[in-house]
């Protein structure tokens, strides 16, 4: 469904130069490694890729810690097109444990793109809308699209998909999922650690996910770590299958 009806292999090439259009990078542009322009770069990572990284940290997910024993709150951190939000929505949960999926992405255009999927979505009758351009936060004015997966799924979901800096929805979002995962394989980083020999993700992201986040969240990021001077400890290594940086280590 998600490769032939809401995402077609046959449109990747559109989704790729969208990223490129909301990156501002023309095939003109001089781009250095530490570009902020990265942040924005778009990829698709691996579904089966992600169903691994997923399952390795529900084993570290600590109910006792959990917001809600109702459902699994699960982010996607620069969801861009939405693909891995839809379709996690649409394969997790059941109807004693539904999932609430959240993706958020900064670039307008992107998040453009995954509405019309979503759209789509309704019209396969794999969602129902929910909320359209609504907002829990009385301060914020971005955007909040709210869908949730029809009885036929039997799982109850719902995927919800935000525009805006991931800064604008800590209250409405960071600060009650369990689970967030990020695809952060080109996003700006601090440096090589020696003593976790890994990149460290720059102390933005660090910083932001450490005062945002619950207690026992668990966070999934590629290709990089996040800053144990903030409070993270990295507590497993996965590597998977990623074919456009030829491998990838959660």
């Amino acid at each position: 469904i998600i490769n032939s009806k809401l995402y077609p292999l046959n449109e990747y090439g559109n989704r790729i130069r969208s990223g490129r259009d909301a990156q501002g990078i023309t095939r003109s542009s001089l781009v250095v490694a530490d570009d902020p322009k990265l942040t924005f770069t778009y990829g698709e990572f691996p579904m089966q890729s992600t169903d691994k990284l997923i399952d390795l940290a529900l084993q570290y997910l600590d109910n006792n810690t959990n917001t809600n024993n109702q459902s699994i709150e699960l982010l996607d951190l620069g969801s861009g097109c939405g693909r891995l939000a839809t379709y996690l929505s649409l394969c997790r949960g059941n109807d004693q444990m539904p999932w609430n999926v959240h993706g958020i992405e900064i670039a307008e255009l992107l998040h453009s793109v995954a509405i019309q999927a979503v759209k789509r979505g309704v019209q396969e009758k794999l969602f129902m809308w929910k909320t359209l351009s609504l907002s829990n936060n009385k301060d914020n004015d971005e955007d909040k699209e709210e869908v949730t997966t029809l009885p036929q799924n039997n799982n109850n979901n719902n995927l919800i998909l935000y525009q805006g800096a991931a800064e604008k929805w800590k209250l409405d979002v960071l600060s009650h999922v369990d689970i967030i995962f990020a695809y952060c394989t080109t996003w700006k980083t601090c440096g090589f650690s020696q003593e976790m020999t890994a990149m460290i993700l720059h102390n933005e992201w660090s910083e932001l996910l450490a005062s945002s986040c619950r207690k026992g969240c668990i966070v999934i990021t590629t290709d990089r770590a996040l800053d144990p001077l903030y409070g993270w400890e990295l507590v497993t290594r996965l590597d998977v299958e990623n074919n456009e940086v030829m491998g990838s280590t959660g």
